[in-house]
């Protein structure tokens, strides 16, 4: 069997990376703004610009020892000369080592996911930690095991780079962060996780099969998955049987003097809708979040 494997790699070694084919493609439910394809060396992570802007590429790949390990194969170090050669062939496309072992998160809901796969044991920091509603984090942090990177916004990346964490999951806004490009330059991992720009929960809550793929988990993050899928539609299915009392919702919170509000289109809209509720921003067409002043917020709730 080992010689049979080897054979097969000598062929897909004579092809050109375009003409490689992956074996496998994780079929997504609802989840829009990313794409796993499975190839013998590697897998293929594509992260797509949900602002038109060009995707992000990672490739993830076992080291040859792994390699040889899983295939009891005594000389694979071609499967890394395959993840090379895939890097090579597509700019700005950035090699991952997994399962990670240690990362650093910019977003509770990162934190969220690596809590549902049983890894939180991974995080090595997260920004905004005082927003972090999970036990276990904030015992971590008291321990000194959870470093606070500072907020979203303004990232303290010298801090993250000291912690030599093996990759920093970032939540994308659509505009150059120079904290971002520091830390690329610096040669850690920025893995882009824009679940927020999804349409609906489901999609949301579905890029736990992405994080899941970092660490080797996509099993588990499939099984956890579709369990909440079922959860989610049985509790739209009891909310859309009563419309009796429906309730008018004003969200979003003012921040450095801006109230951001859900776009009509975005995840929370249709998080309102499914439950029931009477959201004023419905007609609008923004995916993201809506910049309005607290006047007009409650000039607009008030004649609702």
């Amino acid at each position: 069997m080992p010689s049979c494997r080897r054979s097969q790699h000598q062929h897909r070694q004579n092809l050109s990376l375009q003409e490689l084919q992956p074996d496998s493609i994780m079929q997504l439910y609802h989840a829009k703004g990313f794409s796993i394809s499975y190839y013998p060396s590697y897998k293929r992570v594509e992260v797509f610009n949900p602002w038109g802007g060009k995707s992000a590429v990672y490739y993830l790949y076992h080291t040859a020892e792994d390699v040889a390990s899983a295939t009891e194969c005594s000389s694979c170090s071609a499967a890394n000369q395959d993840v090379e050669r895939a890097v090579a062939s597509e700019p700005g496309a950035h090699a991952v080592k997994i399962p990670l072992q240690s990362v650093a998160l910019s977003s509770c809901s990162h934190v969220a996911m690596l809590d549902a796969l049983s890894l939180l044991s991974v995080v090595k920091g997260v920004c905004n930690p005082h927003l972090v509603y999970n036990q276990q984090i904030q015992e971590m942090r008291l321990q000194g095991f959870v470093q606070d990177l500072g907020d979203n916004f303004s990232l303290n990346a010298e801090k993250v780079l000291a912690l030599r964490s093996e990759a920093f999951f970032k939540t994308s806004y659509g505009q150059f962060d120079n904290k971002t490009a520091f830390l690329q330059e610096s040669g850690l991992p920025v893995i882009e996780v824009n679940e927020w720009m999804e349409a609906n929960l489901l999609a949301r809550a579905e890029w736990i099969r992405f994080v899941a793929a970092f660490f080797d988990k996509e099993a588990q993050a499939d099984s956890i998955y579709c369990e909440t899928m079922r959860s989610y539609q049985a509790l739209k299915d009891l909310a859309a049987g009563d419309d009796s009392n429906k309730k008018s919702i004003l969200p979003g919170e003012n921040f450095r003097g801006t109230w951001y509000v859900p776009g009509g289109r975005s995840y929370m809209a249709q998080l309102f809708r499914d439950a029931g509720g009477d959201y004023l921003y419905a007609s609008d067409s923004t995916s993201g979040s809506l910049s309005l002043n607290v006047e007009r917020v409650l000039r607009d709730m008030s004649q609702s």
